[in-house]
């Protein structure tokens, strides 16, 4: 689960990176496979966050997207991961 999460945030640093140059494709490409990855894992809040910005790429909302990184990101700081 540790590297699920690392993973995640090195992802939200790419698109992050890609906005500052308008890349929205690269954007896209990453939260599509974001989408994908969440769900898997159970992480469905994340799943969500990523479809929002992986639809956002596709129309070249630059404003939806920061919006939604952050929110992505402050959600993936606020996860705790605890073992039993």
């Amino acid at each position: 689960m540790p590297r699920f999460m690392a993973n995640r945030k090195k992802e939200i640093v790419t698109m992050q990176q890609a906005m500052t140059g308008q890349d929205f494709e690269t954007v896209r490409s990453v939260a599509h496979g974001m989408k994908g990855v969440g769900g898997s894992y159970g992480f469905d809040r994340v799943t969500e966050l990523a479809a929002t910005i992986e639809q956002a790429a596709k129309s070249a909302d630059a404003t939806i997207i920061l919006e939604q990184l952050h929110t992505l990101e402050a959600y993936l700081n606020d996860v705790q991961i605890a073992y039993d």
